[in-house]
């Protein structure tokens, strides 16, 4: 009987050590992801404020003719990416333009084609 007394309290200590050491672990697993949630949002906020003067400086433009081309570089000779048509909007992260072959060509995203290209800027009219 005195055995299973015995066996029993360290049982019980061996136990309550483990819980003790478990909650310990369990604190610093918390304290982990606290710090891990805000080095995120740090990163967060510096990936935003790399971003901020890109999107403060982007446009939105509407197609004004049919069958403008979307190019894959600012030339007439480059590859045709795809036609925009008349009303269609795309975006760009630049203001700057490129001349060659005798226009201006603006930088591009399509989202009818889902890609970059070059357009012609006449062709297009900032709205936004």
């Amino acid at each position: 009987m005195y055995n299973k007394k015995r066996i029993s309290i360290l049982l019980i200590i061996v136990l309550t050590l483990c819980m003790n050491s478990m909650a310990f672990a369990n604190e610093s697993c918390v304290k982990e992801k606290q710090s891990e949630d805000l080095l995120f949002q740090i990163e967060d906020r510096e990936i935003l404020a790399e971003l901020r003067p890109t999107m403060l400086r982007s446009a939105t433009y509407e197609v004004t003719s049919n069958n403008v081309r979307l190019r894959s570089n600012p030339s007439l000779s480059s590859t045709v990416l795809g036609h925009l048509m008349k009303g269609d909007m795309v975006n760009t992260g630049e203001y700057e333009t490129v001349t060659a072959d005798g226009y201006e060509w603006l930088n591009v995203y399509s989202y009818n084609h889902g890609v970059w290209g070059w357009v012609a800027i006449k062709y297009l009219d900032q709205i936004g």
